[in-house]
This record gives C-alpha cells, structure tokens and sequence, in this order.
C-alpha cells in the first residue's frame, strides 16, 4: 500500500509541475488532499478484490482493538496478530474475548459486522453494519426453507455426506491389519446408500435411506468394538459407555457448531433436513450431521479402544446414564484435541472447517456454490 500511495503522489506532482508548479500553500494542499482520495479509492477497490475471511477472537484475556486500518488482537501487554481490515469479513468474539467501544464502533463504520458467541453454545448474537448484506441472509435462508425442491435438495446434500463420512471412517478400519468381510461390505452399502441420498425424490425416502445406512454403520460398529463395552444399537436412553458418551459428546458438538451457526449471521432455527422450530436450534442440526463420524464417533471409539472410559465411568440414575466427572474431563479433552488437530489432507484445523461451513451454507443461499459438506479423506 505505501508503494501505491508513492506512485500516486509522483504522478500528481509530476502532473502539477508540468502544469507551472502548485500555487503556494493552498495548491499544496489541494494536491495532499486528491492524493488522499486517490490512495481510498485505491483502498476500496482493493477490499473488492482481496478475499476477506471472518476472524475468530478466542480467550478471556484477548482484547481487540483498531490501529492505522489494522485490527489488533492483544494479551496483555503482548500483541498476539494484526490483520489488515480489508482481509476480515466479520469479526466473531467468543470465550469471553473483548473490545473496546471505540473498536466495535469502528468495525461497524467499515461495514464489518460484529458476533458474539458463548463459551459453550451460550446465547450469543451479531451486530450488524447499518445497510449491511445481513438481513438479506437470513430472508434467503427463510426462502429455501419454504421451497420443497431447495429444501429437499439440501437435506440430500447433508444425508449423502454424512453417509459419505461414516463410509470413510469404517474404511479407516478396514485399512487395519485382517479387515473383516464385514466392514468390506459396509463401506460398498454405504457408497451406494450416499449415491441413493443424492437422488431422493422427498425427504421421507430421504429419511428412510438415512435409517438404513445408520443401521449398516452402527451394526458395523458394534464389530470392531470390544465386545465388553456392551453396545448394542444406537440408543439416546442407552447406558451403555457408547451411547452415554455419545450423547455427551453430541451436547459439546452442538455448541460448536450453534456458535458458527450465529456467527455466520444465519437463524439457528430455520432449517431444512430437521423440522424447523422456533427456540430450538435446528439449523445446528442439520450441519452437525456431517460431523458426527469425523469428531463424534472417531473420539468416542478412540476413547473406548483406549480404555481413557470405561463402563466403571457410567452411572445409571433417575435422570438416566450419567458419566464420572474424569470421564468427562477426558472426553472433552479428547474432543477439544480433535478439533484443533489439521484436517487430512489440509492445513486447516477441523475447528477451522466448522466454523466455514455455515459461511458456505450462506454463500449457497445467496447464489453462490452449492453447498457441499466437508469430504473426510
């Protein structure tokens, strides 16, 4: 940028000296003033051009702040990123980080809008630039909600790539030493049952397509898991140590996901696979689904393999399977570690695609891409 700004100021004052020079103070501070102008213009075309990304502001003690068109995130004393303000399309404060109102009112004169989320799926909201693309969102989302052939289209999307995602995970099972016949034949039931997603004539087949493959997919499970465990099916009231971990799991994937979904400036209940309904965070739903094999049940057999929870973890009270407090502090130390590892064949962290997919869902919903979940390698 300053070598911009350089070669505008030459070309101006090149310009007034061949004119007869600049007329004294006044004529100086004319030409300040068009080169001021001309290095914004050259500014705004710029944030046209350049890809702005949503940055994620994590940590009780990180503060934002605004310096010379930079944003500034500091700990303390320490500064710990500086990011140009045309590279950031929103700003998503969470885990207690902080701004100053002078910050806030800054971004928001740039048209940067502002979100605020939870620790843990805590209620959260975004504040919008006054003008700003927001509500134009959320209408579009209500649109595609309403449009069976947009809905119906969606929910495929999200079933086939869930499928896809479980074909993958049991494949990695099956790439151990002596992979069973019946793993085999699961990864080619799955395929098969994802092409059959993709090309559901109504969400009720759709569900039922989706039943199967999750009978394939946890009968296969409950294969390669040691027979101790004592899974039978998948089962919400189960005490078992799967079932009762996977339903804990499942409440801290949620709140990961709700807290992109707000961010992303969409309605948390206004969705298209789950049956929409007003205060409870369906949206989320539907984009947990492709998850569930890649950090969900991935960290639960991780868990159960290792023997880090066992069934002497689970207690059975009046309000059903509870797990001990080190099972838990395990299991989400296992999640937490799963989220900030690199994805296969990425340099992003799976925290990092979570919170993108509600971007891309937004994009697709305004006229962008189509939507496509995260394909695990």
């Amino acid at each position: 940028m300053p070598f911009c700004a350089f070669g505008l100021a030459k070309a101006v004052f090149r310009r007034r000296a061949n004119l007869g020079g600049f007329g004294g103070a006044g004529g100086l501070a004319r030409v300040v003033r068009q080169v001021w102008g001309m290095a914004v213009s050259l500014l705004d075309s710029l944030r046209g051009l350049q890809p702005a990304y949503p940055l994620w502001v994590d940590g009780r003690d990180h503060v934002l702040s605004l310096r010379q068109g930079r944003i500034e995130v500091r700990r303390g004393v320490a500064r710990v990123a500086s990011i140009a303000l045309l590279r950031v399309s929103e700003v998503v404060l969470c885990s207690g980080a902080n701004a100053s109102a002078a910050a806030l009112r800054a971004l928001l004169h740039e048209g940067i809008p502002v979100a605020f989320v939870g620790d843990r799926g805590g209620a959260g909201g975004r504040v919008e630039p006054a003008g700003s693309s927001g509500p134009s969102w959320r209408t579009a989302q209500w649109r595609a909600t309403e449009d069976p052939a947009v809905r119906l289209a969606l929910a495929s999307t999200i079933v086939a790539g869930k499928i896809r995602n479980s074909a993958a995970l049991i494949a990695r099972w099956g790439r151990r030493p002596h992979p069973s016949v019946r793993v085999r034949d699961a990864v080619q039931q799955l395929r098969v049952l994802e092409l059959q997603a993709r090309e559901a004539s109504d969400v009720a087949s759709l569900l039922g397509i989706e039943g199967v493959a999750a009978r394939v997919y946890f009968a296969t499970l409950r294969s390669v898991l040691p027979p101790a465990v004592g899974f039978g099916s998948r089962d919400r009231r189960g005490g078992d140590v799967v079932n009762t971990l996977t339903n804990y799991l499942s409440a801290v994937l949620k709140a990961v996901v709700v807290d992109a979904v707000v961010a992303a400036g969409l309605d948390p209940s206004m969705s298209f696979l789950h049956q929409p309904g007003r205060g409870r965070p369906t949206l989320a739903f539907d984009l947990m689904e492709e998850w569930r094999p890649v950090l969900l049940d991935a960290t639960v057999v991780a868990l159960v393999r290792l023997q880090a929870v066992t069934a002497d973890d689970v207690t059975v009270g009046a309000d059903g399977p509870r797990l001990s407090d080190g099972a838990r502090v395990a299991a989400l130390s296992r999640f937490q570690e799963r989220l900030a590892s690199i994805a296969s064949g990425s340099s992003m962290t799976y925290r990092d695609f979570v919170r993108s997919q509600p971007v891309r869902l937004r994009r697709a919903l305004t006229g962008g891409a189509s939507y496509e979940c995260f394909r695990w390698r």
